[in-house]
Order: C-alpha cells, then structure tokens, then sequence
C-alpha cells in the first residue's frame, strides 16, 4: 500500500503553528500516511495499534508518541465512540 502524504495546510493552524484535537474512532482502520510536519499524540483508548515504520506496537492508555516527518504510520483499533487519543499536529514556520 503507498503511503498517502498529508500536508500541513489542512492539518496545522498557520497563525499559530499547530493544531490540537481529540480524536473519535469509528472505524476500524486509518489511512497510511506521511506528512511535512510533526505529531504528538496521547493514547486514551484502552488499547491501539500503531504501525509505524513497517512495524506494529501495542500502545495502551497513556503512551505518548511524538511522530517525525518522515515517519510513515497508521492505526488499528476497535471502533469506539469514546476518544481514542488526544493529537497535536504541529510545525515550524521561519
């Protein structure tokens, strides 16, 4: 599956550099992808997989991931309507 780029005109704030948000999961699956910015996210979901890098980790409630540029990732979890994980998408303009 090629990787899909996400770009930080649609996923970071440019008066202030980042963008937070809670995210709810409804499917089972989310999109590969890349993007040209930074990620910080905040697992509250009792469990997810992260596939990064073309490797799977189990992360539970709690685990605080910081996702680079050129880190290529995806999730997996069971559909919920409870949050699945704070995110914070952020970069640096000069």
């Amino acid at each position: 599956m090629t990787p899909t780029l996400l770009l930080h005109e649609n996923e970071v704030d440019s008066r202030t550099g980042f963008r937070y948000r809670t995210v709810y999961v409804y499917s089972e699956n989310s999109l590969l992808h890349y993007h040209d910015y930074y990620e910080i996210f905040l697992i509250l979901a009792p469990e997810v997989t992260h596939v990064i890098n073309n490797s799977s980790v189990v992360l539970t409630r709690g685990s605080l991931v910081f996702i680079r540029k050129s880190d290529v990732h995806s999730f997996a979890y069971r559909p919920t309507k409870e949050p699945s994980f704070i995110n914070i998408t952020f970069m640096f303009f000069s």
